[in-house]
């Protein structure tokens, strides 16, 4: 040890919180850790020595000045050649940037984000407890609709690149038929900026991520509350709160992006983990997708969600 790392991340908010898992293990490798990410708040959770929301060239030299051991590191772990042919977890595309040993995609799937929010940030726990107190009713599901932008997504390809199918497209009418089946439950949704609100949402707070991850901390102490959403950043925060969560795959897969926490579910009947490889340059057709009907969906979900009416 000795060295000292500058980490310039890219991708979504759901994979900058999955690094988070490999953080122990970059402390055994390096004496100081600088991390710049847009999502820096997220980073500065983390046992490390600085995070950044931007890099302009002064910080970079800044930081590595009269440090002759210090790595730069600013490959996308999407650049994998495995990563890309769909072989092993993002977690070990993110090892193989270190020189770090792989553990496998079992392993990957059971390792937990660090985000020790509630520790760092009362006054978030205190503003979800008030939020959950002024809900008329005090059981609650979580839901996300639509995912952000992240490496995997439309903006940030190459034009013509068809987007990766990660949306469930009837998520409006899933919601409803939960809505129907339990009436007691107050339903949140978490939602982007502009995102449009769905018709069963009861709540839609436009709150930070850490928030979201101190709701999840205080709706699993109950557990009849549970969330249902599909692969975007939502259930990577809340991996490990012991939230109940239902997560709905399409092209992209849990083996390469999922926790073992939660119950992991397809919204396609046909099979989309198939040949195509995850870099969207490679993919040029939108994938064809039979998607399950919402009542299909409910009724394979039943065996892990509490009994409705």
């Amino acid at each position: 040890m000795g060295k000292s790392l500058v980490w310039s991340m890219t991708g979504g908010l759901g994979n900058i919180i999955m690094r988070t898992c490999l953080f122990k293990e970059l402390k055994e490798k390096y004496e100081e850790i600088y991390c710049i990410d847009p999502y820096f708040d997220v980073l500065e959770l983390q046992d490390i020595d600085g995070a950044y929301p931007n890099a302009p060239n002064s910080l970079y030299s800044q930081l590595i000045k009269g440090n002759e051991e210090c790595d730069i590191v600013a490959e996308n772990p999407y650049n994998n050649g495995d990563f890309v042919k769909k072989e092993i977890h993002f977690n070990d595309a993110v090892r193989d940037l270190f020189g770090i040993p792989r553990v496998g995609t079992e392993a990957c799937m059971a390792e937990l984000p660090n985000l020790p929010v509630a520790e760092k940030h009362p006054e978030v726990v205190e503003d979800v407890t008030n939020f959950l107190n002024q809900c008329r009713k005090h059981k609650y599901i979580l839901v996300q609709n639509t995912g952000g932008q992240s490496a995997l997504d439309p903006n940030a390809q190459p034009v013509g690149a068809a987007p990766l199918v990660r949306n469930y497209k009837f998520m409006n009418e899933l919601v409803k038929l939960l809505k129907e089946k339990y009436p007691e439950y107050t339903i949140i949704q978490y939602k982007l900026p502009a995102e449009i609100k769905l018709d069963a949402a009861d709540e839609a707070p436009e709150k930070p991520s850490l928030w979201y991850r101190v709701l999840g901390e205080k709706l699993a102490e109950d557990p009849d509350n549970f969330c249902v959403c599909i692969d975007s950043s939502l259930h990577h925060i809340l991996a490990g709160t012991g939230l109940n969560t239902v997560v709905l795959w399409g092209e992209t897969r849990p083996e390469h992006f999922g926790h073992s926490c939660h119950h992991n579910i397809d919204f396609a009947k046909n099979d989309l983990s198939g040949e195509q490889p995850y870099f969207q340059i490679f993919q040029n057709t939108p994938a064809v997708v039979r998607y399950k009907k919402p009542e299909e969906l409910s009724k394979e979900m039943e065996e892990f969600l509490p009994k409705g009416k």
